[in-house]
């Protein structure tokens, strides 16, 4: 009888504490490891239960991939099953590619790609072109050591050369000297006093090669003088579609210079409603194979007569 009562104690012995050990498992704990400056606390689910999937973290440089059971990240952790123990959950993540971009004088830009974090090798800098009227003066940002988490583009910075613009006089004696940076326009530049030659009336600045920018070289311009007397200022009004770059028949190439030309300047011959009429050629004679015209003289440069008689041959 007493063997009897003892096991019964010790049956009902077992089974409390049997109990107590059931009460104790309230749940399993989730441990979250960010494998990035964001931490998570670990939360506890109920038995039978599963976990709603975490909101998406960041990390500078790299796309989130997932939650996986193993540090190795090879098993990818189901939020659709209930938790079956006690599990630590391990962030995969991986680097975002950019690119870097070299933009340079009239080159076509040049691309590289790199890892977030990756070696930037620095040989990858290109040699510069030349840039015409210009010097190259840096770039604007230094390559970095290691790849950023951003796109860059990196530009080529050029310098506009400076010349200088002289104004002289008919003994190459300088007037007036102006810097200019290249393609500056040339006609902004205040106009020095041209020095009075007599018998002469002072008509314009001019240099060898018809200017409106600055070029990439030193521009000397001399006074040009007319013999034609001075009768005062006088102005012709002649309305243009557009405002013609030159009035110079030897470099005019536009109807719209073209058209103030034809009025401005005496040719050997002009035509009158269809017909040649003489011009600064008083007369002429055509060879008889057609290919040689003699013009006789006539009214040869500023309104100055040729009193030689010269004959003038195309």
């Amino acid at each position: 009888m007493k063997k009897v009562i003892v096991v019964l104690m010790f049956l009902c012995m077992g089974v409390l504490v049997g109990c107590d050990e059931v009460e104790s498992i309230d749940g399993y704990t989730v441990t979250f490891v960010t494998n990035s400056e964001e931490s998570m606390d670990s939360i506890t689910v109920k038995i039978g239960q599963r976990i709603t999937t975490p909101s998406e973290l960041e990390k500078e440089g790299h796309s989130f991939l997932g939650w996986y059971t193993d540090e190795e990240l090879t098993d990818l952790y189901d939020f659709d099953e209930a938790v079956p123990s006690d599990v630590t959950l391990y962030a995969s993540w991986e680097a975002n590619e950019y690119t870097i971009t070299f933009s340079f004088g009239y080159q076509q830009p040049v691309e590289y790609t790199y890892s977030y974090g990756e070696e930037i090798d620095p040989s990858i800098v290109p040699d510069v072109e030349e840039m015409v009227g210009h010097t190259f003066s840096g770039w604007t940002q230094e390559l970095p050591t290691h790849m950023v988490a951003m796109d860059l583009e990196i530009t080529a910075e050029y310098t506009p050369n400076v010349h200088t613009l002289y104004f002289l006089d008919l003994d190459d004696n300088i007037l007036k000297e102006v810097e200019l940076q290249y393609g500056e326009p040339i006609f902004d530049v205040p106009l020095p006093e041209a020095p009075v030659v007599e018998g002469l009336h002072f008509v314009e600045w001019v240099s060898p090669e018809y200017l409106w920018f600055m070029p990439n070289e030193d521009v000397y311009l001399y006074p040009e003088y007319s013999s034609i007397p001075y009768t005062g200022d006088q102005y012709l009004v002649w309305n243009v579609p557009n405002y013609p770059y030159t009035l110079d028949p030897g470099t005019n190439g536009s109807s719209d210079g073209g058209d103030i030309i034809n009025h401005l300047y005496e040719g050997l011959v002009r035509e009158v409603n269809g017909e040649i009429m003489p011009g600064v050629a008083e007369s002429w004679e055509v060879s008889s194979d057609g290919l040689t015209v003699t013009f006789h003289r006539g009214v040869l440069h500023q309104g100055c007569k040729n009193t030689k008689n010269s004959v003038y041959k195309l």
